[in-house]
């Protein structure tokens, strides 16, 4: 499975137009650690974000971090269990400002 498999399938419910922007970073372990960031820019083609996704090989990829920002204020991230050595998504979801800081 790619990190653009892993992604839409956790993103199967949400339009692609609620994709705000994306942020992808991680280490090159074949090409002496050096730092590689994908971008997805407001306002620019999720496709073609998807697309770049393709191209990360995880066997060379280290510290993979991702996160996704959509429309309706919340996020995603790519998380990793360091003991049990999978990965998973998480929907981020702002709590509710309480009615005493009104």
């Amino acid at each position: 499975m790619t990190l653009k498999d892993e992604l839409q399938e956790h993103i199967c419910d949400i339009s692609h137009d609620m994709i705000v922007c994306a942020e992808v970073s991680y280490s090159d372990r074949n090409n002496g650690y050096e730092d590689v960031q994908i971008y997805l820019h407001i306002d620019h083609n999720v496709n073609e974000f998807l697309d770049k996704l393709d191209l990360i090989d995880f066997d060379r990829a280290c510290g993979l971090d991702v996160t996704i920002w959509y429309a309706d204020g919340t996020w995603s991230t790519r998380e990793r269990d360091i003991d049990d050595e999978y990965t998973y998504w998480l929907h981020h979801v702002r709590p509710n400002i309480p009615e005493y800081l009104h």
